[in-house]
């Protein structure tokens, strides 16, 4: 391993060999592999299904405990903290336990932090009937969501309209949680429909990676490539506190307010997603440089 002690970098990989990486995170294994850091592989889709956690090197007799960061699909917090308790075995600990990865993988549990700079929210976990009433005393427009994510590319609205009667949105959101399926987590999340400065029909979005409380990457996360990160976004001191130690935050303009801006989602930072590989080296060299500093 290097002497600035790097994370582990833990990858998933294909079906059927546990010595090859899942080819939608090769590039990245190799951008890791440039910059020194250790490279580890899991048979994900079988421990997704309830398997032991097998990795590609066996078993570590080491007694130093090594931290490391998955670089992966989501998973549930469930298969999350499977992982992180059998990693625990090997002498590995990811970054984040499995409470710092619910605090932003479950937007619910970082909501009442962000309540200044992002849309009003209400949720209810699941088995909880929604109180349509209590909605509309502060929503005329709902984004619908699970705890993670929201439907796209479904026959589903963009928003549902508040004064629709209860048994109407019933109807949409147990559609919603069909077309989510076993994907479905948490609850139902009903954010404030909020209109977005658009430019040729693209949104303003950016998305930043926070490693131990600092943001050590920030990009464009939509089709307008040519946007500038505005530098305050960068510092805001709002996401410096979601209780967990690798995560992302995902900003948008709002509409007729160039200057207004808004958090539209967080996430764990194992499980984000990179939109090219130029993002995942300046990711890599982020995360390099933020253990170079220790």
């Amino acid at each position: 391993m290097s002497s600035i002690n790097l994370p582990i970098i833990i990858y998933p990989c294909t079906y059927d060999n546990i010595n090859k990486i899942d080819q939608d995170y090769k590039f990245e294994q190799d951008i890791a592999k440039e910059l020194g850091f250790l490279i580890y592989l899991f048979n994900y889709d079988n421990f997704v299904l309830g398997d032991k956690l097998k990795l590609n090197f066996g078993i570590n007799n080491d007694t130093k405990e090594y931290i490391a960061i998955y670089r992966g699909w989501m998973l549930t917090l469930e298969q999350y903290t499977r992982l992180y308790n059998e990693l625990l075995t090997y002498n590995i600990k990811l970054i984040n336990t499995p409470t710092e990865y619910r605090n932003t993988h479950y937007y619910p549990y970082s909501a009442n932090i962000l309540t200044s700079v992002a849309p009003n929210t209400i949720w209810f976990p699941k088995g909880k009937k929604i109180d349509w009433n209590l909605v509309r005393k502060t929503m005329n427009k709902v984004v619908v969501k699970d705890y993670v994510k929201s439907v796209k590319g479904f026959d589903f609205p963009e928003y549902l309209e508040t004064d629709m009667t209860d048994d109407e949105l019933n109807t949409y959101i147990d559609k919603f949680i069909q077309l989510r399926g076993d994907l479905y987590q948490g609850g139902i999340v009903l954010k404030e429909y909020v209109e977005l400065d658009k430019k040729d029909n693209k949104t303003h979005e950016f998305r930043g990676f926070y490693i131990n409380g600092k943001c050590e990457l920030m990009y464009a996360n939509s089709d307008n490539k040519e946007d500038i990160v505005p530098q305050f976004i960068s510092n805001n001191i709002y996401t410096k506190s979601l209780g967990s130690n690798f995560y992302t935050v995902d900003f948008a303009r709002v509409e007729k307010e160039c200057n207004s801006y808004f958090v539209v989602e967080c996430g764990d930072g194992q499980v984000s997603g990179l939109p090219s590989e130029k993002e995942a080296r300046d990711l890599y060299n982020a995360i390099y440089k933020a253990y170079q500093r220790g």
